[in-house]
């Protein structure tokens, strides 16, 4: 897009000082052309200072966008790594809660 605006005014330009150069003894037409020739330069700018915020402003989106990605990603990571731990948790109390009943029926065998 830049290069398409950048081309038409290029060509823009060529024309007006083309007409300029023809137009040696009118200075009102003159004056006229130099006017169009500035207001199409100014314009140029213009459009590319928009097309640089734009495009700053999408970077910054995309930045924003994967950083927020990037902590829902280590929150997941985070949750998962604990319900592991739990997990591994309640298994070393349920083992040992096996352990003890074992142990409880070993007892009340002896015991008979």
């Amino acid at each position: 897009m830049k290069m398409l605006k950048d081309t038409q005014n290029q060509e823009r330009n060529i024309i007006l000082e083309l007409l300029l150069e023809n137009m040696q003894g009118m200075e009102a037409m003159s004056s006229y052309l130099q006017k169009c020739i500035t207001e199409n330069d100014s314009e140029l700018e213009k459009f590319k200072k928009m097309q640089d915020k734009e495009r700053t402003l999408r970077i910054k989106d995309l930045k924003d966008e994967h950083n927020r990605k990037m902590k829902e990603m280590k929150e997941k990571q985070e949750r998962l790594l604990n319900v592991e731990e739990a997990l591994r948790k309640d298994e070393i109390k349920y083992m040992e809660r096996f352990k003890r009943q074992r142990e409880e029926m070993l007892a009340r065998k002896l015991a008979d």
